[in-house]
């Protein structure tokens, strides 16, 4: 986490409260029982403050700067171009190099292409792309709108459920009032050879409250790319990011993860 101080934003924007919470549900087309799960975690974050240096969790963290009243989520989107990232660059570069497990041969990726691309500004999603010929095969990727929605039975048991949205104000915030996601499901036995891309960014001074959902099934294979970056500089209006990743990974399966953190110094980062 970056304790560095932010200064209050100087945009209006509404706060995480009931209003924004119910604004926040009427905006959006997730299933009913996501809207459910708002709820309860905004109804542990009204009882919960900011954590303290008598929390275990967070005795070496100083959030005597971290103003919660200054942040809230952008009601409406950035009108600029989707971010690229730099894992996303390096891939279509074909300059990133593999790490290799012990018994594997070592060397530069061999693909240049990635099998899809997310990407999040300011909490909305900026863009979705995935192969069709994945998708044929029963992946599911991008924007957790559209892919609670064409798999709740097989994904519902798996949203928040390794996250404890109650544990902490970040944790009850984050559950309450996350948007702009992602989801990334792999069938049974299914093996994606090729990386898939999440981008979440920020403009300075923007919110980002995105969760990420990855779930393989028995047997399957991926490799996932994580990236955050933007914001502003400290001393200026920065940033708040309050995020977080569910993995959730069946019998005989592989995911390999890289999360890149690439935020700029005003940022808070939890």
């Amino acid at each position: 986490m970056s304790t560095t101080a932010a200064a209050a934003p100087t945009e209006a924007r509404s706060r995480f409260d009931r209003a924004a919470l119910e604004s926040l549900l009427e905006s959006e087309s997730m299933p009913n029982w996501v809207a459910d799960r708002r709820r309860a975690a905004f109804a542990a974050f009204e009882g919960l403050a900011l954590p303290d240096r008598r929390s275990e969790h967070w005795m070496r963290t100083d959030l005597r700067a971290f103003k919660p009243a200054a942040w809230a989520a952008s009601p409406l989107p950035f009108a600029g171009e989707a971010p690229v990232g730099m894992l996303a660059a390096a891939i279509a570069s074909g300059n990133a190099a593999i790490e290799c497990l012990p018994d594997e041969a070592c060397g530069q990726a061999t693909s240049s292409t990635l099998a899809g691309r997310f990407a999040s500004l300011d909490g909305h999603v900026a863009r979705e792309d995935v192969d069709p010929a994945l998708t044929a095969r029963g992946v599911r990727f991008g924007a957790a709108e559209r892919v609670l929605g064409d798999l709740a039975g097989e994904l519902e048991p798996s949203w928040f459920s390794v996250i404890d949205s109650r544990c902490d104000y970040f944790a009850a915030l984050h559950a309450a009032f996350h948007r702009g996601s992602a989801v990334l499901y792999v069938p049974p036995g299914v093996k994606v050879a090729e990386p898939l891309h999440v981008m979440a960014a920020i403009t300075p001074g923007g919110v980002d409250t995105s969760h990420v959902l990855v779930v393989l099934g028995e047997g399957s294979e991926a490799t996932l790319l994580t990236e955050t970056a933007g914001g502003g500089a400290a001393g200026t209006a920065g940033g708040f990011h309050c995020g977080g990743t569910e993995i959730v990974v069946g019998r005989h399966a592989l995911l390999r993860l890289v999360n890149l953190q690439n935020w700029h110094t005003g940022v808070w980062h939890v």
